[in-house]
Order: structure tokens, then sequence, then C-alpha cells
């Protein structure tokens, strides 16, 4: 019973000493090719840099609830891809990444665009006033 009472702290106080001699990880990046622009139908990789060591690396995007993606690397990889195919208007929206590893979860990466074109049937289309009709200019 002791044992249960004393476990916690004992975790608690390995993970601020952790804390203390490493400091917090470092922040994700997140970066996409071919662009933060694509085309509706096309696909697009969204990477994430990351320390070695993650065991989980989550991709999410801000949408009325948010959605995200899991993925774990292997091994010592620092960089992780995320591929999303055959991109619509549903995909677009602001990304971001980050991180687990061991019992730390790092800060967000800085967030990402994605702008999806070509999502209208129509084309657009421009028109110009030609401005007053009937007013001349006096010198």
């Amino acid at each position: 019973m002791v044992l249960g009472a004393v476990l916690p702290g004992l975790v608690f106080l390995m993970l601020q000493r952790t804390w203390a001699q490493y400091g917090p990880p470092p922040q994700p990046s997140i970066w996409a090719v071919p662009g933060a622009v694509v085309s509706k139908g096309s696909d697009v990789s969204i990477f994430c840099r990351i320390p070695p060591g993650v065991i989980t690396v989550r991709l999410a995007r801000f949408v009325p609830s948010t959605v995200w993606y899991d993925g774990t690397p292997q091994g010592a990889q620092e960089v992780f891809e995320f591929i999303l195919k055959n991109i619509t208007h549903s995909n677009a929206g602001v990304y971001y990444c980050d991180y687990f590893r061991g019992g730390e979860s790092s800060r967000s990466s800085d967030n990402l665009e994605l702008v999806v074109t070509g999502v209208y049937r129509e084309k657009p289309f421009l028109t110009a006033d030609s401005g007053p009709q009937g007013i001349s200019e006096r010198m």
C-alpha cells in the first residue's frame, strides 16, 4: 500500500529531474511538399522534423473539432512524413504537429496553412466599374 503511494511521487521527481537536466523537448517544425498551396485532386506530403527517440508523431488540423493523424517513427528517424492523397476542399486548413517521447509531449509546431485550389465548379470572373458616367473634367 505504501509503495502505491510512493511510486507516483517518485515518477514525478524523476520527470522533474529529466526536465531540469535536459530542458523541455524541442519544438517540431512542419512543412509541405510540393508546397502549402495544392490543387484539388493532387497529393501532398506534410513533414514534421522531430528529435530521435520519439514514440508517436501527431499531425493535427484545426476544424470545428480537431482532427489528427498519428504515426510511429522507425528508429532514430528525424523527419516523419504524412501523405494526404487526392486532396479536396475538406483537407484545407491549418495544420500543426507535435510528438510524444517517454512521458513528455512537445510544444506544437508553428502552424501550416494548407490551401486547396480548383474547388469551385464554375470559373471565377471579374467585372470592373467604368466609373461615374457623364462627368467631365475641367481645368
